[in-house]
C-alpha cells in the first residue's frame, strides 16, 4: 500500500513537471489564478455641483461604503448595478426607506443632510449620478469606499 502511494505521488510530480516543461500551469497555479485578488479604492470629494456622476466603474466589486453630505436634501440620487437601476430616488425617500433598509442610512444633523448607503455588490459595472432638484445643489463631501475584483494576468 505504501509503495502505492509513492509511486501516485511521484505520478503527480512527474506531470506537474512536464506541464511546467510544456509551459502549462501547473494545479497549484491554476488554484492561485482561481483566487480573486480584490484591492481597495477610497474616493474623497468636496464642493460637489449637481448634476455629478459619482461613479462609473466597469467589473466586478463591492460598493462598501458611500456618504454624501450636502445642506440640502433636494437631490435625486441614482445607482445602476449591472446596468439595471437599482435606485432613483430624493433624499426624502432614502430617508424614510432607511428605517427599514439595513444598507441605507439618511438623517439631518446641524443643517447637514447625511446620506450612507452600504454593501452594494455589483458583478459588471456600477453608475452613480446625482441630478439637483432644486437650483444651486450641491455636496459639501461625498465619500466612497470599494472593493474591486482585479483580473490576474
Amino acid at each position: 500500500m505504501r509503495e502505492k502511494l509513492l509511486e501516485l505521488s511521484m505520478m503527480i510530480v512527474a506531470a506537474e513537471e512536464m506541464a511546467r516543461w510544456m509551459g502549462k500551469p501547473t494545479v497549484a497555479e491554476l488554484k492561485v489564478r482561481a483566487e480573486p485578488i480584490v484591492r481597495t479604492e477610497v474616493h474623497k470629494l468636496t464642493n460637489v455641483h449637481l448634476p455629478v456622476k459619482l461613479m462609473d466603474m466597469k467589473g466586478t466589486g463591492t460598493l462598501k461604503e458611500f456618504l454624501i453630505r450636502s445642506k440640502s436634501p433636494s437631490y435625486m440620487l441614482s445607482i445602476s448595478v449591472d446596468g439595471k437601476t437599482l435606485y432613483n430616488d430624493d433624499w426624502d425617500w432614502f430617508n424614510e426607506m432607511g428605517v427599514d433598509i439595513g444598507e441605507i442610512t439618511a438623517y439631518k444633523t446641524d443643517e447637514i443632510y447625511v446620506l450612507y448607503l452600504s454593501d452594494i455588490k455589483f458583478s459588471e459595472g456600477l453608475v452613480i449620478e446625482a441630478t439637483p432638484l432644486a437650483e444651486g445643489v450641491k455636496f459639501e463631501d461625498v465619500f466612497m469606499k470599494l472593493e474591486v475584483s482585479v483580473n490576474r494576468s
